[in-house]
This record gives C-alpha cells, sequence and structure tokens, in this order.
C-alpha cells in the first residue's frame, strides 16, 4: 500500500492516472462502436444464414446405396 500511495504521489502516479483513464476511454469507444455495430452485423448474418435455408434434398429413390470408398 505504501508504494501505491508513492508511486501516485511522484510523476509515475500521474502516468498511471493517464494510462488508466486512457484505457477507459478506449474501452468506452470499443463497448459504443459494438453497442452500435451490433444489430447491422447480426442482420447480416442472419441474412446469410436464411440463404442456407432452403428445401431439403429428394432422398434418393430405389436402386442400391453406393459403395463405401
Amino acid at each position: 500500500m505504501r508504494n501505491l500511495r508513492r508511486s501516485l504521489a511522484g510523476e509515475t502516479g500521474a502516468a498511471i492516472a493517464e494510462y488508466a483513464l486512457l484505457t477507459g476511454l478506449i474501452v468506452g469507444v470499443a463497448v459504443a462502436a459494438a453497442w452500435g455495430l451490433g444489430p447491422p452485423v447480426a442482420a447480416m448474418f442472419h441474412s446469410g444464414a436464411a440463404a442456407f435455408d432452403g428445401p431439403a434434398p429428394a432422398p434418393p429413390t430405389g436402386g442400391t446405396a453406393p459403395a463405401a470408398g
């Protein structure tokens, strides 16, 4: 605890505070970007997944099963 107080009192403490503020700002921007871009990206994935939804292939009719190979 003494080391923390000592480091916060000097120039190193100011640098730590600046890094903490910068990190908080970056996290805030990342959260805002994810929040804003989430719905459009989800819509793109849903439309892509919908392209795969189609009629199931018809089962084979008659004949023999293909040989395993």
